[in-house]
């Protein structure tokens, strides 16, 4: 990571604060404790096709405050993230989105939001000559009434694996980061891979035909983009970037806020990348298929937002891959009004 203290955030139409801008190293300021809440949010809304329609799953996990446990400087609080999440959640409810927002989450408790709940191996039965004890009900099985609660008794979230799902699972994560590492409120990193990997079919079996989209709001190295043109023959892929693209599985699309190696930015208005998307999902282009959709918000960023102050005229190029198998259209359906998410 370089450094970029001193930075200034300002923004043409859309913000223009690096993500990796690091503030000036504060000794006696007291350690911010990690770790955060959730919000939960359910809205069921009309279905062009069907009337009552499952609801699909967002998860949306913003980190804006960081501390360390090494005693290293870290960057400040990621000012306007966290409205920005909350106005992306209330705009997915709308669209019959069952959105869960976490705040301040850990490394580990990133990883275990989407690992944590696996769908358990069932237990075996009772020899014939030893029924259940007098008293006692059977234990339920997962999905069933009574399944997911029994594991929220014990105080176990339950995740991403062991949840129903509807027709598609969306995920956002805005935080700090590297090439193909995010990093918890405790900066320590939490690698892409994995994450996409906890919600494979291999690993997770419940989510094989549903097809999984991510977006990711996160630096991915600290180059600067100045907007220059750059040839799709020039060169050779990095290796680094490109081992990203072959680890994400079928069913799978995820798209980045920048290209490898590149700063994003954001500013107290919001991210130039996810702003771009709150305005195709709250505008007609939420009707796109997905492979549409993520090439307008290219567009705009590309062609409509660039950096003010320290870094003016800086741009930022958002790229997105895939491994779906169809055209889909996760967010078609119409609008519920009323439902306010978070």
């Amino acid at each position: 990571m370089i450094n970029r203290a001193g930075a200034e955030s300002a923004g043409i139409r859309s913000p223009g604060l690096p993500e990796g801008a690091r503030t000036r190293q504060r000794q006696a300021r007291a350690p911010r404790r990690c770790g955060g809440g959730l919000e939960a949010t359910k809205h069921p809304r009309g279905h062009p096709s069907m009337s009552q329609p499952r609801q699909s799953r967002a998860l949306v996990i913003v980190n804006t405050d960081f501390c360390s446990s090494d005693g290293n400087a870290v960057p400040g609080t990621r000012r306007g993230a966290r409205r920005e999440a909350e106005r992306l959640s209330k705009t997915l409810s709308r669209l019959n989105y069952q959105v869960e927002l976490m705040h301040n989450k850990t490394a580990k408790e990133i990883e275990e939001l989407y690992q944590q709940g696996r769908c358990p191996p069932a237990s075996p039965e009772p020899p014939p000559h030893l029924p259940p004890a007098p008293g006692r009900l059977p234990r339920p099985a997962p999905g069933t009434p009574g399944g997911d609660a029994g594991r929220q008794r014990h105080g176990r979230v339950v995740a991403e694996c062991g949840r129903e799902h509807g027709d598609y699972f969306v995920s956002i994560i805005s935080s700090h980061g590297e090439q193909g590492v995010i990093f918890g409120c405790d900066w320590e990193p939490v690698k892409l891979t994995r994450v996409f990997q906890i919600l494979s079919s291999k690993e997770c079996p419940a989510l094989t035909k549903i097809p999984k989209i991510f977006f990711i709001q996160a630096c991915r190295g600290g180059e600067f983009d100045q907007g220059v043109v750059v040839e799709c023959d020039s060169g050779e892929p990095e290796p680094d970037g490109f081992s990203d693209y072959l680890s994400i599985p079928p069913q799978t699309a995820v798209m980045f806020a920048c290209s490898p190696g590149y700063v994003a930015f954001l500013n107290i208005c919001g991210s130039m990348f996810l702003q771009a998307l709150l305005k195709a999902l709250e505008g007609e282009e939420r009707h796109l298929a997905l492979n549409r959709l993520m090439t307008r918000v290219n567009g705009e960023v590309a062609f409509h937002c660039q950096a003010r102050g320290a870094y003016q005229g800086c741009k930022e190029m958002p790229c997105f891959v895939t491994n779906l198998l169809q055209e889909v259209f996760p967010f078609a359906a119409p609008v519920t009004e009323g439902a306010d998410g978070v």
